[in-house]
């Protein structure tokens, strides 16, 4: 389990450099041991805002949360035309490397969460659950 919330943490510091200027700051969330793997999971919080984090054997889900509107880096980086551009998640044998292909991709496409409005997020958000 150390391991695990080691490399959260590691790969929290990566991100951090990017969001925390914006006045996010870290959580560490649940940790599970046990059957598939052990797992940590944490966010960055401002406010209504959460990037939360997974991490089990790589960074595995990435969620924009504003208020009750959530959606995936994934389905983010589609609906807003940059999903071919995107870094994260991307392929590597160092768990660290998701990390930093995220904070690459907060850089080019993160502002709109970070200190914009979240106009793109909400609605992101809501046509993924159907509701545009």
């Amino acid at each position: 389990m150390t391991d695990i919330i080691a490399i959260l943490d590691a790969g929290s510091k990566i991100v951090g450099v990017v969001i925390e200027p914006h006045g996010f700051v870290w959580t560490l969330g649940k940790t599970h041991q046990g059957h598939p793997g052990n797992a940590a999971r944490g966010a960055f919080v401002k406010g209504d805002r959460q990037l939360e984090l997974g991490f089990r054997w790589s960074l595995g889900p990435v969620t924009y949360r504003i208020g009750t509107v959530s959606v995936i880096h994934e389905a983010l980086m589609k609906y807003a035309g940059h999903y071919a551009e995107a870094e994260y998640p991307g392929f590597s044998t160092d768990p660290l490397d998701a990390f930093r292909h995220l904070a690459g991709d907060l850089k080019k496409f993160g502002g709109d969460f970070m200190f914009g409005d979240g106009e793109t997020i909400i609605a992101a958000g809501k046509a993924k659950a159907g509701i545009l």
